[in-house]
């Protein structure tokens, strides 16, 4: 393997011996492939299952269900799913050499991060922030900054930027660009659901791609969801980065509340056939599992509800 693959990771490689290399990279088919697969043992490295998710999970639903037995509370306590811990086995998290972009002083490759379901993954971003991606969110970046520091996502993903005030940091997502200097914030952004940023510290603008000067700037400890062209803030209720550590949480969230984050985090569509069952609310904090059936399991303890599940069980029916 080349050295310079190494040091290239290890950020050992000069300005202009990252363009050359780069470059040959580009063109050298072998090259290419062995980079390819450091980025691929990278992410695998990366990725981030609870360790103790399995034997918390079980010591937590014991628990649980003996605090059911006791209250009858509709809630669900911390660590309580049984079922819920955070394989590694089939997972994979593809890492690409998408695209080039040239200019006559530099060559930026751009990276994809797509993380499968069930899991999450850290990465350190060219310029030093830290990024944490989300079940079944990708994530594009350009191995180098240049001009200006711009990513995309698809999903959920949660930043703590390093500051650099004359060279902002920017997320597209959803249609819009969240805008920072230096701060910690959590974006939500899956298809077809409402777009939220929530900020912990420091300060960003949440603006429309296509109309900049629409939109909010927020302050610590607030959160805006962006829907039909609306802006909404309104103060943070708990921390929106739970899921860091495999943990998915709802505050007095209805069934079809819920069901939207079981559809993102599982790639299910779920159909909610009752109204009555559509107006269960739910509060507490889940570990994510594998399987989106051991937790629909878990739910019916509090709430009576009926599921059917297709084949491929990708399609739900709750009635």
């Amino acid at each position: 393997m080349d050295d310079r693959i190494i040091r290239y990771y290890n950020h050992l490689l000069n300005p202009e011996e990252q363009r050359q290399f780069l470059n040959e990279a580009f063109e050298n088919p072998v090259l290419k492939r062995d980079l390819m697969a450091v980025e691929n043992v990278q992410a695998l490295c990366n990725l981030h299952p609870a360790q103790k998710d399995e034997q918390e999970g079980n010591d937590s639903y014991a628990k649980f269900r003996s605090r059911l037995v006791r209250r009858q509370h509709y809630t669900i306590g911390l660590r309580l799913l049984k079922y819920a811990a955070i394989f590694f086995v089939g997972v994979f998290i593809s890492w690409m050499l998408a695209l080039q972009f040239r200019s006559a002083d530099n060559v930026t490759t751009v990276q994809e991060l797509s993380v499968p379901q069930g899991q999450r993954a850290r990465i350190v971003l060219p310029d030093g922030s830290v990024a944490w991606v989300n079940s079944g969110s990708t994530l594009r970046y350009p191995s180098v900054f240049v001009g200006e520091r711009q990513i995309e996502l698809i999903g959920e993903a949660s930043f703590d930027v390093v500051k650099n005030t004359e060279k902002p940091f920017k997320v597209a997502v959803s249609g819009n660009i969240v805008k920072v200097l230096g701060t910690h914030f959590n974006v939500c952004g899956y298809a077809r659901k409402p777009l939220t940023v929530a900020l912990l510290r420091g300060k960003v603008s949440v603006y429309s791609a296509a109309e900049p000067e629409k939109g909010v700037i927020l302050s610590p400890n607030q959160e805006v969801t962006v829907s039909d062209g609306r802006y909404v803030v309104r103060p943070l209720q708990e921390n929106p980065t739970l899921w860091q550590q495999g943990i998915l949480s709802f505050r007095n969230a209805s069934m079809k509340e819920l069901a939207g984050k079981l559809e993102a985090y599982y790639n299910v569509r779920i159909t909610i056939a009752n109204p009555s069952v559509e107006r269960y609310t739910f509060t507490g904090k889940l570990r994510q599992g594998n399987n989106v059936r051991h937790v629909l399991q878990l739910l019916q303890e509090i709430h009576p509800f009926r599921v059917e599940y297709d084949a491929s069980e990708e399609n739900i029916r709750i009635y």
